[in-house]
């Protein structure tokens, strides 16, 4: 990326050649960090990413010539939360949730991100996890964000953290990696309008 090129991120098919390619980067890179398979959470299929349930995006650099560059990708996808993961990340419960006891939430979980080496550092990664939080909202009609990611990636934790991301309990699939494999991260990008107006605690 130089000063005669930008950034342009939008949705791509999961199952387009793009898509594929970056993913396999993305494999190798965290298998390179780790070459322990259990510490990994690959998992992400066409389902997850449909419409209303969550969004594939990629981030191409376009030169002047408008020619463009894959050079990034992730995802959001719409996930359940049991009540073990919504007293974990403190989240409340509806009170109609809580009147039908059926003890469950909602968020959009970030997957499968990735940033090729050479574009690191320079607000491709950002932009990204701004479009794929506000995606959270629009596409999930979530406002809590939640991520996985490698107690050893600390370029991807500092990231997140500068995104406003911040660590908490593990939830989900991950409480049984443990903390010495999974570091869980949340943030909330907006309050959701499809939440009740009154809240109430597990």
């Amino acid at each position: 990326m130089n000063k005669s090129s930008t950034v342009v991120i939008r949705k791509t098919p999961l199952t387009s050649d793009v898509a594929t390619s970056l993913i396999s980067k993305l494999n190798q890179s965290l298998f390179d960090a780790n070459p322990d398979p259990s510490s990994h959470s690959w998992s992400l299929n066409t389902e997850e990413v449909a419409d209303g349930l969550g969004t594939f995006m990629v981030a191409y650099d376009v030169n002047f010539d408008g020619i463009e560059v894959p050079v990034g990708c992730g995802a959001i996808r719409k996930i359940t939360l049991d009540q073990n993961d919504c007293e974990t990340l403190g989240v409340p419960l509806s009170k109609q949730a809580l009147l039908s006891n059926e003890l469950t939430s909602f968020a959009g979980e970030l997957k499968r991100m990735y940033v090729e080496p050479r574009y690191r550092g320079k607000g491709v990664g950002r932009s990204l996890v701004e479009a794929l939080t506000a995606a959270a909202q629009t596409e999930c009609g979530v406002s809590l964000v939640v991520l996985e990611t490698g107690p050893y990636l600390s370029d991807a934790i500092r990231l997140y953290t500068r995104c406003g991301f911040a660590p908490t309990g593990l939830f989900g699939e991950y409480r049984a990696k443990g903390p010495s494999k999974s570091l869980c991260m949340m943030m909330t990008v907006g309050r959701n309008p499809l939440e009740s107006e009154q809240p109430a605690t597990v």
